[in-house]
């Protein structure tokens, strides 16, 4: 019985703290006609890709998603921003949406597959430990010769894309997979394990070793124990290399409204500041450095 009210009272509670987080993002709300484009196409993208993940195969393998997110990531969402509109309209202003991108942790690949419909003439890379989500295996039908068990590849519109089963703490994972590649990660997504050790191992194995001359790494879930500690630790060895920028702040992650916003990161040699200044485009409590 009290494990019953308890249960309630948190989901009440839940409730609340969303209604007043919503209220409060209001102010927030995309101002550049860009973004607001990219918002309305990746809604609309989404929509198509219905129902992005199933209970069958949340049972067999819950891709590193809780009961309550899978509960909810089949659902609309609304028109404030997520990371992946932000992501796309950095690869707009930043790449004019010809990009060399790498995911780290596509966990049921809900937001590299709009990353995938926005982009063009790009090569988008997978990195993840579960093997490759039964809704998108599809992408993969027309696989290129690759010798690597590990790899899969193919071509999908303008994309050359490709998914590496990989463990982002296992150096021999990421030897194989930098042995696999020919080029270098103008933009880098990475949510994967959100434990420090596993941070910093895919930064020194998977991330540093393989960026482009101008870079973009983006951080997600920084509210997680320690990881802000690492994400700095991070920019500042990357600060005593050459010039770059960082900036923090908060946004939705692709299950939109039906979870708190996500403290995320960006660490880039573009002055962040100008960026965001000259794009008009404000998120909360965000800091730049």
């Amino acid at each position: 019985m009290v494990e019953k009210i308890n249960y309630y009272k948190n989901a009440l509670l839940n409730k609340l703290r969303l209604l007043v987080q919503n209220i409060f993002l209001k102010f927030y709300l995309p101002r550049n006609t860009e973004l607001k484009k990219i918002i309305i196409e990746n809604r609309n993208f989404l929509k198509t890709q219905q129902p992005i993940f199933s209970r069958n195969e949340f049972d067999e393998n819950q891709y590193g998603m809780s009961y309550q997110n899978f509960k909810n990531i089949n659902k609309d969402i609304n028109s404030f921003t997520t990371y992946s509109d932000l992501l796309n309209f950095i690869i707009k202003h930043l790449y004019r949406k010809k990009v060399n991108y790498l995911e780290i942790g596509s966990s049921v690949m809900k937001n590299f597959v709009q990353i995938l419909n926005y982009a063009e003439k790009s090569t988008l890379y997978c990195f993840d430990i579960n093997e490759i989500p039964q809704k998108y295996q599809k992408l993969f039908v027309n696989k290129n010769i690759i010798e690597s068990k590990k790899l899969s590849s193919s071509e999908v519109k303008s994309n050359n894309i490709y998914y590496f089963k990989g463990n982002v703490l296992s150096e021999s994972d990421a030897l194989e997979f930098k042995e696999n590649l020919n080029i270098k990660f103008d933009l880098i997504f990475s949510d994967a394990l959100h434990q420090s050790d596993a941070v910093l191992s895919e930064f020194a194995n998977i991330i540093k070793p393989n960026l482009s001359t101008e870079f973009t790494i983006y951080y997600d879930d920084l509210d997680f124990p320690g990881l802000e500690n690492t994400f700095f630790n991070i920019f500042n060895d990357l600060k005593s290399l050459q010039n770059v920028y960082a900036t923090t702040f908060y946004i939705y992650g692709w299950m939109g409204q039906y979870e708190k916003v996500h403290k995320n990161g960006i660490i880039s040699t573009h002055n962040l500041e100008e960026f965001f200044t000259n794009s008009k485009i404000k998120l909360p409590l965000q800091k730049f450095y």
